[in-house]
């Protein structure tokens, strides 16, 4: 998805990246994976269960990716994510107990000190739901940098 022409609403007027800077570019996606390594997930059924189909493709994994933020919205993506799929912890539950769940973030930088946050609400709704949040950073090499 184009950041610019799909942009992720604020969650918040607060700002929930700290001082040192803004994040150039987030991508944020819910992933559903098997717990062991070369099994299956039914995306079927993860589907009932969370209320939304599977945007992966054929992937071997259940995911379900937000817009892509300029500027970096993380709360807001992780929100529009949450939004889509179902309150029913009972659900989550058992999604939980079959499959790996993560909120998986690729946060990409144009410099290299930028700090980040999550608000509490977002916190809690991670939690309540037993889901693990997941980041990889990238930073600018220093060719790209001093261009």
């Amino acid at each position: 998805m184009n950041p610019e022409t799909n942009p992720v609403p604020p969650a918040d007027p607060v700002v929930s990246l700290t001082a040192t800077g803004f994040l150039d570019v987030s991508k944020v996606a819910l992933r559903v994976a098997p717990r062991e390594r070369g099994g299956d997930v039914d995306k079927a059924e993860v589907a009932r269960l969370l209320g939304c189909e599977s945007d992966a493709g054929p992937f071997l994994h259940w995911r379900l990716r937000a817009p892509d933020s300029v500027g970096s919205d993380l709360d807001g993506q992780i929100a529009w994510i949450l939004e889509r799929l179902t309150p029913d912890l009972d659900r989550w539950k058992t999604v939980q107990t079959r499959y790996r769940v993560d909120v998986y973030c690729g946060l990409f930088l144009e410099q290299t000190k930028r700090g980040l946050g999550l608000l509490p609400r977002t916190l809690t709704a991670l939690a309540a739901r037993e889901i693990e949040w997941v980041c990889d950073v990238f930073v600018p090499t220093p060719e790209k940098r001093d261009a």
